[in-house]
């Protein structure tokens, strides 16, 4: 048996008309808020005293500058030798929550700006929330169970199925067949306390994008639904405090809108209250899935806990040849972001204006023949200056 506790914490951050994190518009800007937004966390020790921190924000995204508020907070009470391993801090990924609260300028570019007030706001909810989740640890039993979402039920869309087909290891699909196009299996943690569901954490990969971004609230989108959901049927059943934590898992191109024939028109007749529903309605299906597959006694978790944080720089690796059209010497670049960064997706949310993503997407191509041949103009210790330009 584990010791573990948990705890939510409002996060607290007052809309005053900066621009939301998500879909990139600068008009898409946040005067009210429909839902509270969650730090929700989660504490684990084993019978050995290594512990785990795991926090989800109802935010759009984690930065770096969030990461080491949290952890100089967590230093402050647990001391300074904190591993930073022992802290999972992650999303729901919903694209109706503030910005501002990285220090890298491309994150805040539409807020406008770094907004120091956002980034304390977060860093002592999360802190505040994972610090209480510690002080309410008690004896638990964890248990896993996983479940799949039936074909019928409308919860998730693969909006990049051209992708998906191209892998080796997949059943094609059609234009017809894009719900089927992903993983339709959550896996949940749960916490059992004096025989009873107290606490649980999901993973389901799908995009908290049911609302677009011409609405004005801040609100945790389908994820936060879900947990609202799951926390309220537990506290009908007589569970105080409960947390349920919905965390995403390969949500990459998972949209919670159809994709198909007349998606774009289909999604034009959502709007306004329309979305909010259309939101909560998606987080009852998984909140309802995560509830019926707790009902069953599941794996037990037993044995110590561990866990490795690492940062992986992925400039100037070797490639595969498989994916480098036979050569041996290609190497990956310097990071940079792709016109579809900058495009949006069709449906889920445009970004740019379609003129400028094509006249964008021919001058990405044109830079990249040309580097491409200064590269091959030079020898092998000459091109590391300008791959790295």
């Amino acid at each position: 048996m584990y010791q573990a506790g948990w705890h939510k914490t409002d996060i607290g951050i007052q809309p005053d008309g900066h621009a939301m994190h998500g879909y990139g518009h600068f008009e898409h800007r946040a005067t009210g808020s429909r839902t509270p937004l969650y730090a929700r966390a989660l504490y684990l020790a084993d019978a050995e005293g290594h512990a785990l921190f795991f926090c989800c924000l109802d935010l759009g995204y984690v930065t770096h500058a969030m990461r080491e508020g949290v952890l100089t907070a967590l230093r402050r009470v647990l001391g300074i030798e904190f591993d930073e391993s022992a802290l999972v801090l992650t999303c729901t990924h919903t694209h109706s929550g503030p910005g501002g609260c990285a220090h890298e300028a491309l994150y805040n570019v539409v807020t406008p700006g770094f907004v120091p007030e956002h980034l304390e706001k977060v860093v002592a909810a999360a802190s505040g929330a994972l610090l209480a989740a510690r002080a309410a640890a008690a004896p638990t039993e964890l248990f896993l169970v996983q479940g799949n979402f039936e074909a019928s039920v409308p919860v998730a869309w693969n909006r990049s199925l051209s992708a998906y087909n191209r892998n080796s290891d997949v059943k094609r699909r059609s234009r017809n067949e894009t719900h089927l196009a992903l993983d339709r299996t959550m896996s949940v943690l749960g916490l059992r306390r004096d025989g009873r569901l107290q606490a649980m954490v999901s993973l389901f990969g799908v995009h908290a994008t049911c609302l677009g971004n011409s609405l004005s609230l801040f609100d945790g989108d389908n994820k936060g639904y879900a947990a609202a959901y799951v926390e309220h049927a537990l506290a009908q059943d007589g569970v105080a405090d409960a947390v349920a934590i919905f965390a995403q898992s390969t949500a990459g191109d998972v949209s919670p809108h159809f994709q198909g024939p007349g998606d774009i028109a289909r999604r034009a007749r959502l709007s306004g209250e329309e979305e909010y529903a259309y939101a909560a309605r998606n987080g009852r299906y998984q909140g309802e899935l995560a509830l019926r597959i707790l009902a069953d006694e599941g794996q037990p978790i037993r044995g110590g806990l561990d866990s490795i944080f690492s940062y992986a720089d992925l400039t100037d690796v070797t490639a595969d040849p498989v994916f480098a059209g036979g050569r041996a010497d290609a190497r990956t670049s310097s990071p940079c972001h792709g016109v579809a960064f900058f495009a949006g997706t069709r449906v889920d949310g445009p970004g740019m204006p379609a003129p400028l993503v094509m006249g964008a997407r021919l001058m990405a191509r044109g830079l990249r023949a040309a580097r491409l041949r200064m590269l091959d103009r030079y020898a092998p210790a000459e091109r590391e200056y300008f791959r790295r330009l």
